[in-house]
């Protein structure tokens, strides 16, 4: 773990690196090696993140001490508990991957230690999306968002039943079947169904076996703008495009041209809802009641498919005019506490956190879905396939950007997304009751006014 033949150079951090580039791990007053606290979210990935480091280094065991912090925003949790307790917050956190921007005085930069990790295992735009310059203060472990799914299962028997001639070859690898990896291709096989689409399955335990019909292709969420987020991107889209907190991007040609995808979408015979039924539906496409889906990595897919006799496939989103639309996506991950009487030792330890070992240890004793490079070398053998295809699906999705207003940096500035009135604009655009340059005009006045009246000291 450490070097004794030579000496170490104490470094901007008050870290003793050696040349090798081990780390001293500090003692205390006694001459005893001090204990690293790990903040996480629960007590069973405590228990495990204690169990695994014991069990790899037995000369160094005892020596972390993994308890349930919590990554909310409190004085006792998340990235406020750090600056309120400091030296009594644990050493390493799990945090909000945005909840860190603008408290970076309370992390230590970990640019020099983590070098490999950095460039070649964390996922880089949850990194990015993060971090700022040439310091990396957060390393993002794992992602929040939602991806794209297809009932594999409902598929098979369209095609046995003979409902629909398609093939799902799949020539490219990506999870989607050639036959609709586009929605144009959606679109078209939507409208040329002469009938409703029924579904026969069988669900486990206490029910019976179950046929239905099929109402929507696609359930959209106009209730929301997290979940629609995918459908702003249509026309290549991204918020904030110039990297500007007080431009969010709603008055160019690429949000316009994702209003008239969700305009397009009502033209087609995807659902039979109005827009005012259009609220959260994704957890009944687990439940078999549409084809395609979003799912979030916070669904236990693999329960799902268990109790339906299901094969749910998460792949990446369907192009548009050939343009890859993404969901929004975010990311949790670790800090040390720069108030923390072992820096050293932290580093240490989440040099362990970050191995095959420890990524395996975080994803077998969680739910937690491992925000790291596709061809990272620390993916664990062990994922399952819902966890290797939500890795590859999220890897195209959009990170949401954790800028703050300017003048009002308690604020973050992709607030202005869920302020502008975007769900009732939608909403009319998908009923005809508004066009999609209309629903933009009221978009782009409503974010000018939010943005007037929050950008404030």
């Amino acid at each position: 773990m450490t070097t004794t033949s030579e000496i170490c150079e104490i470094d901007f951090n008050g870290i003793c690196v050696y040349n090798d580039g081990s780390i001293e791990w500090e003692e205390d007053l006694d001459g005893n090696k001090r204990v690293v606290q790990i903040g996480v979210d629960d007590f069973l990935l405590a228990s495990a993140i204690e169990a695994a480091w014991n069990a790899t280094y037995p000369a160094m065991a005892n020596l972390v001490d993994a308890f349930a912090y919590g990554s909310y925003e409190s004085e006792s949790s998340g990235v406020a508990g750090i600056a309120t307790l400091q030296g009594a917050a644990p050493d390493i956190a799990f945090i909000m991957g945005s909840s860190s921007v603008g408290w970076e005085v309370n992390f230590l930069d970990l640019s020099s230690y983590m070098t490999g990790v950095i460039a070649n295992d964390v996922l880089q735009n949850g990194l990015s999306a993060i971090n700022s310059g040439d310091s990396v203060y957060y390393l993002p472990v794992s992602y929040q968002g939602m991806a794209f799914a297809w009932n594999k299962t409902m598929f098979e028997y369209f095609i046995e039943t003979n409902q629909l001639d398609i093939e799902l070859t799949d020539t490219n690898s990506d999870n989607l079947p050639d036959a609709f990896d586009t929605w144009e291709e959606i679109f078209a096989m939507a409208d040329g169904l002469t009938e409703r689409l029924e579904f026969f399955y069988r669900i486990d335990g206490a029910y019976e076996d179950s046929r239905m019909e099929i109402y929507e292709f696609f359930p959209l969420c106009l209730d929301q703008e997290w979940s629609n987020y995918f459908a702003y991107s249509a026309g290549g889209f991204s918020l904030f495009p110039d990297n500007n907190p007080l431009e969010p991007g709603f008055d160019t040609d690429e949000f316009l041209a994702g209003l008239a995808f969700i305009e397009e979408f009502s033209t087609h015979a995807m659902s039979s809802h109005t827009a005012a039924s259009m609220g959260w539906r994704w957890d009944y496409f687990l439940q078999n009641e549409y084809p395609f889906g979003l799912v979030g990595t916070w669904m236990d897919v693999e329960t799902y498919e268990n109790a339906y006799n299901a094969d749910f496939v998460i792949a990446p989103m369907p192009t548009y005019h050939e343009i890859q639309l993404a969901p929004l996506v975010k990311t949790d991950g670790f800090v040390i506490n720069m108030y923390s009487d072992c820096p050293g030792a932290a580093v240490t330890v989440l040099k362990f956190i970050y191995s095959q070992t420890g990524m395996t240890t975080i994803s077998d004793n969680s739910h937690y879905l491992l925000a790291l490079e596709p061809d990272s070398v620390l993916l664990p053998a062990s994922l399952d396939d819902n966890q290797r295809q939500f890795n590859f699906a999220l890897s195209f999705g959009f990170y949401e950007p954790a800028m703050v207003l300017p003048n009002n940096p308690s604020v973050f500035a992709i607030s202005v997304l869920y302020s502008s009135g975007i769900t009732a604009a939608q909403k009319k655009v998908y009923d005809g009751t508004m066009t999609p340059l209309q629903a933009q005009a009221a978009i782009v006045a409503a974010a000018a006014t939010w943005i007037a009246e929050h950008n404030i000291q």
